[in-house]
């Protein structure tokens, strides 16, 4: 899966605020998460859990779509633009089966409904994601069908361009925004286990009426 970004809008100046809005969501993400293991599928050169996620395209090689690992294994998936692909369901479908109940899935994608596109087409460039960028709400359905929960949206990189707060993000105009960031959630019934056994109900003393 090819989620590396082009040279040359990876060093331009709107390039370098993005990679630095998005990995600033991805981290204080994950910190407010707890979790024992992670995985990151897309843009392996960042370092979004300081370390505590294997990184797929640096630390080992692996389809996002045939993940080798257990079903309910993992808490936490990081996808950088790990959805500009022809086969985000089979993506979505498989976070859903290796993420534990209660898991979370980070996600960013570049947002093909905004203004920034219409400025790009004006200067003659292509717009990042290439003809793998998709809507906010195709993905909308496409992570629902695979089972997931929204729990916040943040909308990042807004024109004009201007100094960003991490509050700012949240309540962000879409479409302004070159950049859309969601946490969704794996809700699953399950069984947790109490703290100690429970001690039996001692059963009731047996009366000698004849004796009484």
């Amino acid at each position: 899966m090819d989620t590396q970004p082009s040279g040359r809008f990876e060093c331009s100046t709107v390039g370098l605020r993005a990679a630095a809005c998005e990995q600033d969501f991805f981290r204080r993400a994950a910190a407010d998460l707890p979790f024992q293991t992670a995985l990151q599928l897309g843009r392996p050169q960042w370092d979004l859990t300081h370390g505590a996620a294997v990184r797929a395209g640096r630390d080992c090689m692996m389809a996002a779509d045939a993940l080798p690992f257990a079903a309910d294994s993992m808490d936490l998936l990081l996808l950088p633009h790990g959805l500009e692909t022809p086969c985000r369901a089979g993506v979505l479908h498989e976070a859903y089966r290796v993420l534990a109940a209660e898991g979370r899935l980070l996600l960013s994608g570049f947002n093909p409904h905004s203004v920034w596109r219409l400025l790009y087409r004006a200067e003659r460039k292509p717009f990042p994601g290439a003809g793998n960028s998709i809507p906010i709400g195709r993905l909308k359905t496409l992570w629902q069908d695979a089972g997931f929960e929204a729990e916040r949206t943040e909308w990042l990189v807004c024109w004009p361009p201007a100094d960003e707060t991490a509050d700012a993000a949240k309540h962000g105009w879409p479409a302004a925004a070159l950049v859309y960031a969601v946490v969704l959630a794996k809700r699953q019934a399950g069984v947790h286990p109490l703290g100690g056994l429970i001690a039996p109900v001692p059963p009731e003393p047996a009366w000698d009426w004849q004796g009484a």
